[in-house]
Protein backbone atom coordinates (compact mmCIF):
# COMPACT_ATOMS: atom_id res chain seq x y z
CA UNK A 1 0.00 0.00 0.00
CA UNK A 2 1.40 3.10 -0.94
CA UNK A 3 1.40 6.74 1.24
CA UNK A 4 -1.53 8.38 2.04
CA UNK A 5 -3.75 5.16 0.51
CA UNK A 6 -4.52 3.66 3.60
CA UNK A 7 -5.69 6.94 4.88
CA UNK A 8 -7.80 7.19 1.93
CA UNK A 9 -9.45 4.02 2.41
CA UNK A 10 -10.19 4.68 6.01
CA UNK A 11 -11.83 7.92 4.91
CA UNK A 12 -13.89 6.50 2.52
CA UNK A 13 -14.90 3.61 5.45
CA UNK A 14 -15.66 6.55 7.80
CA UNK A 15 -17.34 8.13 5.04
CA UNK A 16 -15.72 11.49 5.81
CA UNK A 17 -13.01 13.48 3.83
CA UNK A 18 -10.30 13.67 6.48
CA UNK A 19 -9.80 11.60 9.31
CA UNK A 20 -8.78 13.88 12.42
CA UNK A 21 -8.31 13.33 16.27
CA UNK A 22 -9.12 16.62 17.46
CA UNK A 23 -11.88 16.06 15.23
CA UNK A 24 -13.46 13.24 16.38
CA UNK A 25 -13.15 14.73 20.12
CA UNK A 26 -14.97 17.76 19.27
CA UNK A 27 -17.71 15.07 18.26
CA UNK A 28 -17.49 13.76 21.29
CA UNK A 29 -17.86 16.78 23.67
CA UNK A 30 -20.41 18.10 21.51
CA UNK A 31 -22.36 14.82 21.76
CA UNK A 32 -21.50 15.02 25.48
CA UNK A 33 -22.90 18.85 25.57
CA UNK A 34 -26.07 17.67 24.21
CA UNK A 35 -26.35 14.65 26.80
CA UNK A 36 -26.53 17.25 29.24
CA UNK A 37 -22.41 15.97 30.49
CA UNK A 38 -20.54 17.23 33.55
CA UNK A 39 -17.47 18.97 32.53
CA UNK A 40 -16.41 15.99 34.51
CA UNK A 41 -17.97 13.14 32.56
CA UNK A 42 -16.99 14.74 29.11
CA UNK A 43 -13.50 14.69 30.37
CA UNK A 44 -13.59 11.05 31.62
CA UNK A 45 -14.93 10.45 27.89
CA UNK A 46 -12.40 12.10 26.33
CA UNK A 47 -9.88 10.15 28.14
CA UNK A 48 -11.36 6.69 26.89
CA UNK A 49 -11.40 8.13 23.93
CA UNK A 50 -7.53 9.60 23.39
CA UNK A 51 -6.85 6.21 24.82
CA UNK A 52 -8.46 4.35 22.52
CA UNK A 53 -6.57 6.37 19.77
CA UNK A 54 -3.32 4.91 21.00
CA UNK A 55 -4.66 1.54 21.85
CA UNK A 56 -5.94 0.65 18.70
CA UNK A 57 -5.73 1.46 14.36
CA UNK A 58 -8.10 3.35 12.78
CA UNK A 59 -9.43 -0.09 11.15
CA UNK A 60 -9.90 -1.74 13.95
CA UNK A 61 -12.09 1.68 15.29
CA UNK A 62 -14.21 1.60 12.08
CA UNK A 63 -15.02 -2.72 12.24
CA UNK A 64 -16.12 -1.63 15.85
CA UNK A 65 -18.35 1.40 14.92
CA UNK A 66 -20.20 -0.62 12.30
CA UNK A 67 -20.33 -4.11 14.34
CA UNK A 68 -22.74 -1.44 16.65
Amino acid sequence: MREGQGLNTISALLGSDTWSNAACCGYVLLACKNLGYTKQESRNLLEAVNSAFKNYTIQQEGKEYYKT
